[in-house]
């Protein structure tokens, strides 16, 4: 029986694979389709995501994955410009405004309207003559003017 200093490659089975098992194909396109939708994610990042998903590989394996494709693995990599990032995110941005009209009849009405920067649609959230009613605070003596005519319309 030799020991193990002395065996040679030729002791093992001449079926049994040498080395480690190669990445699995789908793990390596998944990897690489994730580093291109996120280009500011790191490779930990991405190993983070990847484990979220069930895929458990090394962070590691997520580096050399991406520098065998030609993609920077550091999260230094150019993201996206600010207009990008606001293209990407307008569905999801709303601006609000409160204009005082005053009326034929003297009355000075406090309209609150909210609009959409992906369509720039307005929509009108509502008008009161009295904001200040049932005992709120004056919106000039207070930090939270604005708190104070949007909750008056909510209710």
């Amino acid at each position: 029986m030799a020991s193990t200093a002395n065996r040679t490659p030729l002791d093992q089975p001449p079926n049994k694979p040498r080395g480690r098992p190669p990445i699995d194909a789908q793990i390596r396109r998944l990897t690489i389709r994730i580093a291109h939708e996120n280009p500011n994610w790191g490779y930990r990042r991405i190993h983070g995501e990847l484990h979220r998903l069930g895929h458990s590989i090394a962070a590691s394996t997520v580096w050399k994955i991406l520098k065998a494709a030609g993609i920077n693995p550091t999260r230094d990599r150019t993201g996206p410009t600010w207009s990008g990032f606001i293209r990407s995110q307008s569905k999801a941005i709303i601006a609000t405004d409160v204009a005082c009209v005053d009326t034929a009849l003297l009355r000075r009405l406090h309209v609150l309207f909210v609009i959409e920067h992906a369509t720039r649609r307005v929509h009108l959230v509502g008008i009161t003559a009295n904001p200040r009613a049932r005992g709120r605070p004056n919106p000039s003596e207070t930090s939270a003017c604005a708190s104070a005519i949007v909750t008056s319309f909510g209710s």
